[in-house]
């Protein structure tokens, strides 16, 4: 897979693309630690270029993003899924676990709406 990584409005927006491969959450980790380096950060994942069925090494890849944002305080969303792999995390509930919005803009208001509920 390939990652694109762009900061908009204090949001750190990874758009990936591609086939998943065997070994990616290694080339993931190396990818994604130069660009982790604040507290709290706000991230969005764009998975409208992903590519495959997706399987055990894409959900790997998923968690593994969720669970590095979350160790360092942040918030994660994940938006564009692409249809046919967003009908089996539907049926699997993962869609909940992952919190995947259909688009980039509905991804940007979710981190919007929680970080305002946060400053109250």
């Amino acid at each position: 897979m390939q990652y694109e990584f762009t900061d908009e409005d204090n949001v750190l927006v990874i758009k990936v693309s591609g086939k998943v491969l065997t070994n990616e959450r290694l080339l993931t980790k190396r990818e994604l630690t130069s660009r982790l380096q604040k507290p709290n950060p706000n991230v969005i994942v764009d998975l409208s270029g992903v590519k495959g069925q997706g399987g055990p090494s894409f959900l790997g890849i998923l968690n593994f993003l969720r669970m590095e944002v979350h160790m360092l305080g942040g918030k994660i969303k994940f938006c564009a899924l692409p249809s046919d792999l967003l009908h089996s995390f539907q049926e699997n509930r993962l869609r909940d676990i992952f919190q995947i919005e259909q688009t980039m803009i509905q991804a940007k208001r979710s981190l919007k709406n929680e970080n305002h509920g946060e400053k109250h």
